[in-house]
């Protein structure tokens, strides 16, 4: 019997840990997850839960070097890895004489690297997708187990795209977990060509570059949106407003990029690099609750200062 260890943390690794106890429950020999929570994303508590009912050895870690000593402790055959957002060291991969096998919400080979899917949402995509891959030294470059992609609608914002993708990595699994532990299968090189990176992401890179087509900005928004920190943009005097949900217009105010205008019907829109407003339906001042954009009093957001 495979001995199999599961590493991740959040909805996608505490979902993709149920599904793997659901296909092969006697593989499992524990679960490794991150104390997150101070992340409003955490679902620690739910591994916890899950694991007590399922008499699964659960281990938190709190370092990079934590999670190698457990790692050498379960002494797995296998590693499954999904939510985690640590590096491995090399011989820590080597650990394992099935490897590790990776989740990673992107069609391999584009968008490697860091928030996958905020990038596949910042640059326009029509498709997202979800990888299996097994991981290497490298970043997210080893061989393909499977893919499945999924559309990404005008009206998606980035909370309705990580539903579909956690849906199409269970899925996935579904698909080629047992293949893979009968060794009925084998995985597929990533192709030569096509491959992009997405760097690490901080609140600062949400600020909002209004020289941008209006376009490009709606999807800077769509992509950064709850359950993640917001795009934002700086109001004169220092203050912040930043914006949950907006939608594209046709209207061409006569108005520069950055500028605050009144919208036809009365809400408040700001104007794109290509002459294009931007209706502002969900904002936040100063980091307050989210409100409608219509209930800001204009005077409040009528100046940019970047």
């Amino acid at each position: 019997m495979t001995r199999v260890l599961f590493i991740g943390s959040k909805s996608l690794g505490l979902s993709c840990l149920r599904k793997v106890g659901d296909l092969s429950p006697a593989s499992l020999v524990g679960a490794m997850t991150l104390d997150d929570r101070s992340d409003r994303r955490s679902a620690l508590a739910g591994f916890e839960e899950h694991a007590k009912s399922n008499g699964l050895p659960l281990r938190v870690a709190r370092s990079r070097s934590e999670s190698e000593a457990q790692i050498a402790h379960f002494r797995p055959d296998l590693c499954l890895v999904a939510g985690w957002y640590r590096r491995f060291s090399p011989e820590i991969l080597r650990a394992a004489a099935g490897g590790f096998l990776g989740i990673h919400a992107s069609l391999l080979p584009r968008h490697r690297g860091f928030a996958p899917l905020v990038w596949t949402m910042i640059e326009g995509d029509h498709e997202a997708g979800v990888t299996l891959f097994s991981m290497t030294d490298a970043i997210d470059d080893g061989d393909i187990w499977g893919q499945r992609s999924v559309p990404i609608a005008e009206s998606d914002y980035i909370a309705d795209v990580l539903v579909k993708i956690e849906g199409q990595a269970l899925a996935l699994l579904d698909e080629v977990w047992l293949a893979i532990l009968s060794k009925s299968v084998g995985p597929v090189p990533q192709p030569p060509v096509g491959a992009t990176y997405g760097p690490q992401r901080t609140p600062a890179h949400g600020r909002i570059d209004w020289s941008l087509p209006a376009r490009r900005i709606y999807d800077f928004v769509r992509a950064q949106s709850d359950p993640y920190p917001g795009a934002f943009t700086t109001l004169s005097g220092g203050r912040k407003l930043r914006i949950w949900r907006a939608r594209l217009t046709s209207d061409r105010p006569p108005a520069s990029p950055g500028s605050c205008i009144r919208l036809a019907d009365g809400t408040p829109g700001i104007v794109g690099g290509d002459g294009i407003a931007l209706q502002l339906e969900l904002v936040s001042v100063d980091d307050g609750p989210p409100r409608p954009a219509k209930d800001i009093p204009m005077a409040d957001i009528s100046r940019i200062s970047g």
